[in-house]
């Protein structure tokens, strides 16, 4: 019930600014008995036994696409941009440090996953990782989603071509064709809900890695040779210090990040291959959607053309690895996009493990690609159809991001 009082707050405060109070100076009689509610703006140069910093999430704190009212030119601020977002971070992360030391015995940090009913989720802010050295997870519990994150009982209850789903032609990326052929509910929590996951620091180490890679292939694209320091640059310009167990964790990876580029380079070195493309877009038609990636890398060998993936992980097994490129679903991606344009696939397909230095090549044949459309297929009829039932099961539960709030997990 709403307390008729509320409307008096306003105008009594009004008052006492008007009389010469300062709410933010409060006499050293009444310090006490007092809540003073501020800005972190404001708080600079005070000091509270307790402090509460409230919405601390990812996107609130620090806030997301924030551009200055005024903005000044380079060459004033001494800065490469003055809508740089790096420098906005920066200082949102010396504003957070700065609330957070005003407590003296007691700080208490908190963000609300879901800020409305309906509204997006949201994980929690990279500064509580920055501040707490270890990784902060949403608190959800199932019974605490908000109901815009089931699909309605009587839609889970319809057959999947009676379900609501996308009207016309799909287009979707591989990783959503993936996440779906693994568990429908995972697809719509990420892709549909956009339920936002904590980072991970295989994700960070994978990512800097692949533009290391790309950057270095892009060289060879241009008739150049790979320059070392450029891999090593490149791994840290794209280097995030977030989802690390702790620092001597995140020490390590780098460490062996480094030393992946270095077997990488030591690898073209020794057996070069022309690169005829990095990084380029295909797409696939699937009946009447279609999938959309990007190729890695495509090479001409004496063999033929050999299009290559790169994972960063540490697979040493040779036999292991080809029989991980036989078995790859976005390896045959490839080959049909390939045989789409070319009008043949490929002559091989091939993962290559950066932190085992090994690679493993597949020969496309027409029954691996004939099973591979009829699982996109698959995949892409029911993202259409819109059924979205959990497949539990181990290990893909224990692996998936959303297993704390996704009841089907138990």
């Amino acid at each position: 019930m709403a307390d008729p009082r509320i409307a008096t707050v306003a105008p009594s405060l009004r008052s006492l600014l008007d009389a010469g109070h300062d709410p933010e100076s409060p006499d050293a009689d009444d310090q006490r008995d007092t809540v003073s509610v501020l800005t972190v703006h404001q708080a600079k140069g005070l000091e509270f036994a307790v402090v509460y910093v409230a919405g601390a999430a990812d996107g609130r704190f620090p806030v997301a696409g924030r551009r200055d009212l005024l903005s000044l030119p380079a060459a004033l601020t001494g800065r490469a941009s003055a809508d740089d977002p790096d420098r906005h971070r920066a200082e949102e992360r010396r504003l957070f440090y700065v609330a957070i030391t005003r407590a003296r015995d007691e700080l208490n940090l908190s963000h609300a996953v879901l800020a409305r009913p309906g509204g997006r989720a949201r994980r929690p802010s990279p500064f509580l990782a920055e501040a707490l050295g270890r990784v902060v997870e949403a608190e959800l519990e199932p019974a605490d989603i908000s109901a815009a994150l089931r699909p309605s009982p009587r839609s889970a209850a319809l057959p999947p071509e009676h379900r609501p789903g996308t009207a016309g032609p799909l287009v979707a990326s591989f990783s959503q064709v993936d996440d779906y052929l693994s568990c429908p509910r995972k697809y719509w929590l990420r892709h549909r809900v956009r339920v936002p996951t904590p980072p991970h620091h295989a994700l960070v180490f994978g990512n800097a890695l692949h533009q290391a890679v790309a950057a270095g292939n892009a060289r060879l694209l241009a008739g150049e040779p790979i320059e070392r320091h450029l891999l090593n640059e490149t791994l840290e310009a794209h280097w995030r210090s977030e989802g690390f167990l702790s620092q001597e964790h995140e020490t390590a990876r780098l460490v062996a990040g480094h030393a992946a580029l270095e077997r990488f380079a030591d690898r073209v070195d020794r057996a070069p291959e022309r690169v005829i493309a990095v990084e380029q877009p295909f797409s696939v038609g699937i009946g009447e959607d279609s999938i959309r990636g990007r190729y890695d890398a495509v090479h001409e060998t004496p063999d033929g053309i050999v299009i290559t993936d790169y994972k960063s992980g540490d697979v040493r097994d040779p036999a292991r690895a080809r029989q991980r490129a036989r078995d790859s679903l976005q390896l045959q991606l490839y080959a049909l996009a390939w045989e789409t344009e070319h009008g043949q696939p490929p002559a091989a397909v091939a993962l290559h493990f950066l932190e085992g230095d090994v690679v493993g090549r597949a020969t496309p044949t027409a029954r691996k690609l004939d099973g591979a459309r009829r699982k996109l297929a698959q995949a892409t009829a029911g993202m259409r159809a819109g059924y979205f039932e959990p497949t539990p099961g181990y290990p893909a539960c224990d692996w998936c991001p959303f297993r704390r709030i996704c009841p089907a997990a138990v």
